[in-house]
């Protein structure tokens, strides 16, 4: 759980948030990726909690639904979130897996349309190009990642998963079972 003591009572205060991220990508206009999000979101119940740079706190005004986060520890906050929506970096993409949250990755470039399309093929989520992103496209990909199937498949993935503290024993079973000595 992140350690700030806003953050962490605006989470319990209503349902699980859409996590939006960018990571270290430049976002080239983040107020309009603010408002497309909040445009989708809006009517649906759907709090949202960005961290896309330049400030923290309640965001829109005075949303109760929205909260402006900088950088957060996203293996401690992901658990808590209903989706993430982010550029499909490993690790990101790792994180929001491991949680079991639906995923809707916008990738800028490197490996991220790799990552977009392995979410996409996993069925735990949506993966597209951020030059493609808009308003209409947010919508229908935010329908299908809160979907009740996408949801339980990526509950079911996470499950799947190996977890950190084991990593390293299985890659050295793994490992020793490849050699003939």
């Amino acid at each position: 759980m992140p350690d700030d003591a806003d953050l962490a009572a605006w989470l319990a205060a209503g349902d699980p948030p859409l996590f939006v991220t960018f990571g270290s990508m430049p976002v080239p206009d983040p107020d309009l990726v603010r408002r497309q999000v909040l445009d989708a979101c809006r009517g649906r119940g759907v709090r949202v909690l960005f961290s896309l740079g330049g400030g923290a706190g309640r965001g829109a005004g005075d949303d109760a639904d929205v909260f402006e986060v900088g950088a957060v520890d996203q293996s401690a906050l992901l658990p808590r979130c209903a989706a993430a929506v982010h550029h499909g970096g490993a690790g990101t993409t790792a994180a929001s897996l491991r949680a079991g949250v639906p995923t809707m990755i916008y990738a800028f470039g490197f490996e991220q349309p790799f990552w977009a399309a392995r979410v996409a093929e996993l069925s735990v989520g949506t993966g597209g190009s951020f030059s493609g992103l808009d308003a209409a496209t947010f919508r229908a990909d935010l329908d299908r990642a809160l979907a009740p199937e996408t949801v339980r498949r990526a509950a079911e993935v996470a499950r799947a998963m190996v977890s950190p503290a084991d990593a390293v024993r299985r890659s050295a079973d793994i490992v020793e079972a490849q050699l003939t000595l």
